[in-house]
């Protein structure tokens, strides 16, 4: 196809090339003195121990498996993997990484040798082990990783599935042959019998526990609890397993696929209170080893919360902090101090959050700073909603590490860390951490989303939280524009629809209200919060919760007065806006009395401004 010069190109090939309009991307290809050669030697495993991403860590564990395969003279696929080499040298060949890696792993598994499969396991359980944290990878990170290893196990699972069944199904004649597909090279793909035993021993390695504990760090509450379930079953209907129960050995063996003996029940609890299953998750309790005193406290706090029994969970977590204050592991502490600052949160005692935050870290159960960097989200959330503005710029300052945090923890530090930007007036920060923010909602909703729209509904409102957040920093102009752009915000249809889909809440459970709350003592600006807190009155009392909306126009008539004041000392005069306010917050007030069965009370409020208004 060359010319007298195999640089150049032959007259013929070059037309065609022409009419093709190929010509010009051709062209370069043929005279280039380009070829790809591998300048790094092969590096040893283990990979995810020392990668401090996702790419590098699939990157470098393909890598190792494609050049082992090409170097196995029993590979059959080993010249294409090898043309796929320069894809996952590269960010944009990830996905071409990911294709291939289940048959890498399968290549690995039947061809290799015990080193390679040894190797192989190794890390798969390291990518889903979260037990010892010695992954220089942050969690998002692992994240993906782990759904990688799931990913390849439920594709493992299928193709022996497949095998097992094509070896079982009757052959329509004894001279036709099971089909098989076949290589380029004419043989068979992979050895039938050899790939299916490879595959249940590599599986086997696996054990259900890590899969899911791992699941459950990652978001995926049904999947974690399918694999306890398989745990449970795998080990009563084992050889090893039988003496796993109490019943009689006369069982026949499917009747003890019914009981799950074996697995870590605070977890099994833990899932099915995250899908929301709380009759399962009662059971479950009360099958679960009832001496274990740390264990009943535990599961009732648990439980407690799954119900949204803030008040009831908060006196569950002291009890268990009681409990084990002689217990010698300090680690255990923990989830029971989150449990504890989470309840505090949710019950809007904000003071005694930081209070608490600061006492557990100084104990001498909770010296270390990794307990601190624990209850550090719950403490910058409360710092921004009392308005504590150098407190939280302390403590956004501490925050430097945040590999171990999960997605939750991770949000409620980029929505402290965009308030104190806002509030120091970095606009270019702003944008970072409510991308950051933003980031850690969409890794919870893509968890929850699996589940259902409920899971899915406490991340919908943070989004929208962090609308608020955004449009409030876009509204944050100099001069006399500034206080114009943020009136259109607060009097836009977008801004007073968002309370209309949330559930109205007075103790500060609510993402919009807080973030509503922190703006007004951002800005300094009580009207704002009166008007917030007169809208969730409005909507309480429609909704007969006729508590919250009492404890609401409460909170309106403070803003409001405070308003009032204001502009009393600035000027003799009354604003028109907070005349109104105040004139709906009082027929708010008769409203909510009628409501309640309090007429009269409700008559005497609309004449006292009836007069006030038509009489001063």
């Amino acid at each position: 196809m060359g010319g007298v010069d195999e640089r150049e190109m032959a007259p013929l090939l070059k037309e065609k090339l022409d009419e093709a309009e190929v010509s010009n991307i051709v062209e370069p290809f043929w005279s280039t003195n380009y070829m790809q050669a591998d300048t790094t030697a092969l590096k040893p495993p283990p990979f995810f121990k020392k990668s401090s991403s996702y790419f590098a860590w699939l990157s470098q564990f393909s890598k190792y498996m494609l050049t082992r395969s090409h170097s196995n003279r029993n590979s059959v696929w080993k010249d294409l993997f090898y043309a796929c080499r320069s894809a996952i040298r590269s960010q944009a060949g990830i996905d071409v990484a990911e294709f291939v890696f289940p048959l890498l792993v399968l290549d690995g598994v039947c061809f290799g040798d015990k080193h390679e499969e040894d190797a192989i396991t190794s890390e798969l359980l390291d990518a889903l082990s979260f037990e010892d944290d010695k992954s220089a990878m942050e969690l998002r990170q692992r994240e993906k990783a782990a759904n990688l290893v799931f990913t390849l196990l439920d594709v493992l699972k299928h193709w022996l599935e497949q095998e097992t069944e094509r070896i079982h199904k009757p052959s329509k004649g004894k001279s036709k042959r099971v089909y098989r597909p076949t290589s380029p090279t004419g043989g068979n793909s992979w050895p039938m019998e050899s790939s299916i035993k490879k595959i249940e021993r590599l599986l086997a390695r696996i054990p259900f526990s890590s899969c899911a504990v791992a699941a459950s760090k990652v978001g995926m509450h049904a999947r974690a609890l399918q694999y306890l379930e398989m745990d449970g079953r795998s080990k009563v209907t084992s050889p090893g397993g039988a003496n796993l129960t109490d019943q009689s050995k006369d069982v026949s063996k499917f009747l003890k696929s019914q009981f799950l003996d074996g697995i870590d029940l605070q977890l099994t609890q833990n899932m099915l209170g995250q899908l929301s299953d709380f009759d399962t998750m009662i059971f479950v309790a009360q099958k679960s080893h009832k001496s274990d005193m740390t264990r009943i406290l535990a599961e009732d706090a648990a439980e407690r919360e799954m119900y949204e029994d803030w008040e009831g969970s908060f006196q569950a977590y002291e009890r268990l902090l009681d409990s084990r204050l002689s217990n010698e592991d300090e680690g255990g502490n923990i989830p029971a101090q989150k449990g504890l600052l989470r309840s505090l949160l949710k019950l809007g005692r904000l003071d005694s959050v930081l209070n608490q935050a600061y006492g557990m870290s100084t104990q001498g159960l909770s010296e270390t700073t990794d307990i601190c960097n624990e209850l550090l989200p719950s403490a910058v959330e409360a710092a921004w909603r009392l308005g504590k503005w150098s407190v939280l710029d302390k403590l956004v300052n501490e925050s430097s590490g945040e590999t171990a945090f999960d997605a939750d923890a991770r949000y409620q530090l980029e929505f402290g860390r965009t308030l104190r930007n806002l509030h120091s007036g970095s606009t270019a920060d702003v944008v970072t951490s409510l991308t950051a923010a933003r980031d850690s909602v969409m890794s919870s909703l893509s968890g929850a989303a699996r589940v259902s729209y409920t899971q899915s509904y406490p991340c919908l409102v943070q989004l929208h939280a962090l609308r608020e957040v955004e449009e409030f920093s876009l509204s944050l102009e100099t001069g006399e524009k500034r206080d114009q752009s943020l009136d259109h915000v607060v009097s836009s249809s977008e801004w007073r629809d968002r309370l209309s889909i949330t559930i109205p809440d007075a103790t500060g459970s609510n993402a919009i209200i807080n973030s509503r709350l922190a703006i007004s003592r951002l800005m300094d600006d009580p009207s704002i919060e009166g008007g917030m807190w007169l809208d969730v009155g409005k909507l309480s009392r429609k909704g007969r919760l006729y508590q919250v909306a009492e404890h609401s126009l409460a909170q309106a008539d403070v803003s409001l007065s405070k308003c009032l004041m204001k502009e009393m000392k600035s000027s003799t005069t009354v604003s028109a806006l907070t005349s109104e306010s105040m004139g709906k917050l009082k027929l708010q007030f008769a409203k909510l009395k009628h409501s309640i069965g309090e007429s009269t009370t409700a008559l005497k409020i609309i004449e006292d401004e009836y007069q006030q208004r038509y009489f001063k």
